[in-house]
């Protein structure tokens, strides 16, 4: 898997109307949990996707999911 880093900054989310005050490190704790989960996700999807593959080829050799790599 690739390394991915992710550098996130607070900006003033005051200034926009619709948008409650909050607390901004709270807000990049959030959204680094959100996409750490979904990192996750991505992975064990890749994961699923590797075991089941090569049943579904022998199943379906003429199929998309022979020729998807």
């Amino acid at each position: 898997p690739k390394a991915v880093t992710l550098t996130i900054k607070c900006y003033d989310f005051v200034t926009f109307p619709y948008v409650p005050a909050i607390d901004c490190a709270a807000f990049c704790n959030i959204l680094q949990d959100l996409i750490n989960s979904e990192q996750q996700y991505i992975r064990e999807l890749e994961l699923i996707i590797k075991v089941f593959r090569p049943p579904f080829v022998e199943l379906f050799p003429g199929s998309k999911v022979s020729s998807m790599t």
